[in-house]
C-alpha cells in the first residue's frame, strides 16, 4: 500500500524533492500524478525567497508537474503574514525584490538594504532573506539599524541548500551572523517554524497530512511538530540526526508509490 492511500493531503518541499537547481528529481512528477489521481490536496512549500510564488510554480511546471501559485507556499509569504499580524509597518530587509514585493503585498513597507542609504529608520523589524549579491555593506546596514527590542526575522533557518553546483550558504547562516553581531536570537518564519506550518495547515484544511522533505532539521522537524507524517528523502551522504527522526525514510520518491 502506498503512503498516499493513508493520507488526505500531500506536502512536498521543493528544493531537493521536486527539483535540484534546474533538474527535476526522479519520481517527483509520478508521485504528484498519483496523489492527484487519489484526490489528495497538494501543497508545495519552499524556503526559497529569491522567487515569487508564481515563479516557483513555473519552475515546478518545468519539472513536468502542472500547478499554479495557489498550491505554492514559500517562506517569504509566511514572513509577510507574520509581520502584518505583528503590526509592523516598515521593515528593513536583506533580500530580493521578490521578497520585498511579497512583504509589500501584505501591507508592510519593505526597504532593501541595498536601497537603505537614502531611507533612514526607524524600522519595526529587520528581515533576513536570501540575496545572491550579498555584501558586507548589507550586513553592516542591518547591524547598524538594529535597536534593542526589535525583532530579527529570518525568512528561513536553513544553514545551506542544494543547487546543481553543490551546497550554497543558506539564509539561516546569514541570519546567524547578524544575530551574533547584535547578540540577539532570531525568529524563523519558514521551515521548520510553526509560522509556515500553521499557514500550510489552514490552506489544506482538516485531514491527515504527509510531508516529504530532504532536510531533517527543517522539513522533517517541522512536519513532526505539526503532527504530520514525515517522510525523509535521504540525499546521498546525508547523516542521521538522533534528535530528528522521520516516520518514513526513502532514497527514491518512487518508493512511495507502493
Amino acid at each position: 500500500m502506498s503512503v498516499l492511500d493513508e493520507h488526505d493531503h500531500l506536502v512536498l518541499d521543493c528544493d531537493g524533492v521536486v527539483y535540484v537547481g534546474a533538474d527535476a528529481v526522479p519520481g517527483a512528477a509520478a508521485l504528484v500524478a498519483a496523489a492527484r489521481a487519489r484526490g489528495l490536496g497538494l501543497l508545495f512549500v519552499t524556503n526559497d525567497t529569491t522567487s515569487s510564488a508564481a515563479e516557483v510554480a513555473a519552475r515546478i511546471g518545468r519539472c513536468g508537474i502542472d500547478t499554479d501559485e495557489a498550491e505554492v507556499l514559500h517562506a517569504g509569504r509566511a514572513a509577510a503574514l507574520h509581520l502584518a499580524h505583528a503590526g509592523a509597518e516598515r521593515v528593513l530587509i536583506l533580500g530580493t525584490a521578490a521578497l520585498a514585493d511579497e512583504i509589500g503585498a501584505a501591507g508592510v513597507t519593505a526597504v532593501r538594504t541595498r536601497d537603505a542609504e537614502a531611507c533612514d529608520g526607524p524600522w519595526d523589524a529587520l528581515v533576513v532573506g536570501q540575496d545572491s549579491e550579498l555584501s558586507m555593506r548589507d550586513l553592516k546596514r542591518l547591524v547598524q539599524a538594529w535597536q534593542p527590542g526589535m525583532e530579527l526575522l529570518a525568512v528561513n533557518g536553513d544553514r545551506n541548500y542544494p543547487a546543481s553546483d553543490g551546497l550554497h550558504v543558506g539564509c539561516g547562516a546569514i541570519a546567524a551572523a547578524v544575530a551574533f553581531a547584535v547578540d540577539v536570537e532570531f525568529v524563523v518564519a519558514g521551515e521548520p517554524s510553526p509560522i509556515l506550518f500553521a499557514e500550510a495547515a489552514e490552506r489544506l484544511g482538516p485531514g491527515r497530512t504527509a510531508m516529504v522533505g530532504d532536510t531533517l532539521a527543517s522539513d522533517v522537524a517541522g512536519a513532526n511538530a505539526a503532527g504530520w507524517t514525515s517522510v525523509w528523502l535521504r540525499r546521498p551522504g546525508a547523516a542521521d540526526d538522533p534528535a530528528v527522526v522521520a516516520d518514513l525514510t526513502v532514497t527514491d520518491l518512487r518508493d512511495l508509490l507502493g
